[in-house]
């Protein structure tokens, strides 16, 4: 992931949009003289808010803008991306995942052929 924040990732796509400050602020439910601080860093919105923002973008959830929109607010916040927040909450499995990777001291290298493993269909079961 890149240096960048997300008040500028929000800015820069707002601005691709040709979207005035002031109309977008209000269209996501804050207070124009709210969101700029937003755009600066120096207010992190909420998850909700969060949500907001990527309807009025018209990101789709799952959608790699969708996904860097939640992973630059929730690093913003020092915290986990809220649809990560959902999976952990929803599935008793991915906490004790995330839990063996780290008292197994699994290497980055070794996630990253675990994450093609799943995403080749490795660890599908086979439809005979």
């Amino acid at each position: 992931m890149t240096n960048q924040t997300f008040g500028d990732y929000v800015r820069k796509e707002r601005l691709d949009r040709n979207m005035s400050l002031r109309q977008f602020a209000k269209d996501c439910g804050f207070q124009p003289s709210n969101y700029c601080h937003v755009e600066n860093g120096t207010l992190n919105p909420t998850p909700v808010q969060v949500e907001k923002i990527a309807t009025v973008f018209g990101f789709e959830e799952g959608s790699d803008s969708y996904r860097k929109l939640l992973d630059l607010a929730a690093k913003a916040r020092k915290g986990v991306a809220s649809d990560l927040q959902k999976l952990i909450e929803s599935d008793k499995l991915i906490p004790a995942l995330l839990r063996t990777v780290e008292d197994e001291n699994v290497s980055p290298e070794d996630l990253r052929k675990i994450i093609e493993g799943i995403k080749s269909g490795r660890y599908k079961e086979s439809s005979n």
